[in-house]
């Protein structure tokens, strides 16, 4: 127990997934650098083979009439489920014409010019926070780090 929670505290201060860093870690702790391979071997191995089967057995029978319009149907759910997904986080946060604006253009950027999401998101938050920053809000803060 209590190298469970050393490898919880270590591994949350971490970026990514805590789940893998903390099996990496106690791997680690009871048998090194190889204890950790194989302990992150033994996780991430049958996830991967039953990845690899099912894009097998997705490439072998999305042929079949009977398959194909299942799967079809099954990614238009899925669509649907993202893009209400999106609808939902977006309705509180997404408020005046330029949000509408900032969001349609990383929409149209993203979907047709095939940029990084990561730079779209990076892109968006730089110009949020030149456009919807209040005005002198980084003068007011310099004058409250000057008094300090």
């Amino acid at each position: 127990p209590a190298e469970v929670t050393e490898a919880l505290t270590y591994t949350k201060l971490l970026p990514g997934s805590t789940g893998p860093q903390a099996i990496a870690y106690l791997g680690y702790k009871l048998g090194g650098w190889s204890g950790s391979a194989i302990a992150m071997a033994a996780f991430i191995f049958p996830s991967a083979l039953l990845m690899v089967l099912l894009a097998g057995a997705y490439v072998a029978t999305t042929a079949l009439p009977a398959i194909g319009p299942t799967v079809n149907g099954l990614t238009a759910g899925v669509v649907g489920i993202l893009l209400a997904t999106t609808y939902r986080l977006g309705k509180p946060n997404i408020k005046d014409r330029l949000t509408w604006g900032i969001a349609l253009v990383a929409f149209a950027v993203g979907a047709f010019v095939g940029i990084s999401a990561a730079l779209i998101v990076v892109a968006a938050g730089l110009l949020g926070t030149i456009l919807l920053s209040p005005p002198g809000a980084a003068q007011d803060q310099k004058q409250k780090e000057a008094r300090s």
